[in-house]
């Protein structure tokens, strides 16, 4: 939906709306109420149909009417992930949990924005906090786990997806995890045996690309790239093998940083929970060039990364009722692009984009 399209449907909803309350014989209160629920309701539907932006305004301005209200916050914070503004998300989530400081959600949701910011060691605090009140969600178990992988600890890591996938043993995306973990732990047998469990014809790209990279860090380019070419073209697929080379060229702290597309010391991880909704044929260069370089070369953005964690969710819609809190969050004023493909170097060429690389498919750990 375009933002003149919102723009219409939103005057003529208020219209009608304001129509229906001078007829009404309810109190002013609740036309009110009436009221919000039709911006709300044009605000979803502007977020659905792939507008965060105009979205975001929306949610803002409902927020505005009802700062107790923390369903607009959680709204607007979801609008800001879904535009990759992750520290603008985190400060709504935070304003939304000062209202309802149990939402286990809101944990959740604040978490995905500070790994999204490569804040994995406040992400951890989110997560337990989220745990310590619903011990039984395997989604956070798979958010913990990602946290624990961006700082080194892959063996804490491993045992978390484990603890999620007793609670959810077909959850996808624990199991790419694990599987994804134990390649960057260096496992690279039980690596390949896991991410080959769910890397079959019919798999989405993301979960062969990932199997292709446990083939490539372990050294075996023949079988990489007969798994890359399943999804990719043979000039992606010889990019990608120059990416394996680099990546097994670089110490495990490096590795995991560059996989994960965190920066070293990091203060910026947006592909550990970037997620886009549709696959594209053709490859974008990562957002910007880290700050720290790994041998001459910018951290690569890989072609597939333990980027499970989806990072724009539908906010929960349940209301409550708490003291006022203000976001200090700026409101977007444009429409970015959707989140870039993960996108494969060339070891001769580190400035140029590769031609091309496979989307990684949303999850829902």
């Amino acid at each position: 939906m375009s933002r003149a399209t919102a723009a219409s449907v939103l005057a003529l909803a208020l219209g009608l709306a304001a129509c229906a309350g001078g007829t009404s014989t309810k109190p002013a209160a609740q036309s009110g109420d009436q009221k919000t629920a039709v911006l709300m309701k044009v605000a979803d539907d502007t977020y659905a149909g792939g507008d965060p932006a105009t979205a975001a305004s929306l949610y803002r301005q409902i927020h505005d009417a009802a700062p107790k209200d923390p369903v607009p916050l959680t709204k607007l914070a979801g609008s800001f992930m879904a535009m990759k503004d992750y520290r603008a998300a985190s400060e709504a989530y935070r304003a939304a949990l000062a209202l309802t400081p149990d939402d286990v959600d809101l944990h959740r949701g604040l978490a995905l924005a500070l790994l999204s910011l490569g804040d994995a060691e406040k992400a951890m605090t989110e997560i337990r906090t989220a745990l310590a009140k619903r011990a039984d969600d395997p989604r956070l178990y798979s958010v913990l786990g990602v946290a624990q992988d961006m700082i080194g600890r892959h063996d804490l890591a491993q045992q978390s997806y484990r603890n999620g996938l007793e609670m959810s043993p077909t959850n996808i995306g624990l199991r790419n995890n694990y599987g994804m973990s134990l390649a960057l732990s260096g496992d690279y047998g039980a690596a390949v045996t896991k991410l080959g469990e769910i890397a079959g014809p019919n798999a989405p790209p993301r979960f062969r690309l990932n199997l292709a990279l446990a083939y490539g860090l372990a050294g075996d380019d023949t079988k990489a790239a007969e798994t890359a070419r399943q999804v990719l073209d043979e000039k992606a697929v010889q990019s990608n093998l120059a990416y394996y080379s680099v990546l097994r060229g670089m110490d495990e702290t490096r590795r995991t940083a560059a996989i994960i597309g965190a920066e070293i010391h990091g203060s910026s991880a947006a592909a550990a929970a970037a997620v886009v909704s549709q696959p594209r044929a053709t490859a974008d260069a990562p957002d910007a060039a880290p700050t720290q370089a790994v041998a001459a070369l910018p951290l690569p953005a890989p072609p597939a990364t333990l980027a499970m964690i989806p990072a724009t969710e539908t906010p929960p819609a349940k209301a409550h009722a708490a003291p006022s809190h203000r976001t200090a969050a700026a409101t977007p004023t444009a429409t970015p692009d959707p989140a870039p493909a993960p996108a494969p170097i060339s070891a001769t060429a580190p400035t140029s984009a590769p031609s091309a690389a496979a989307v990684p498919q949303p999850l829902m750990p």
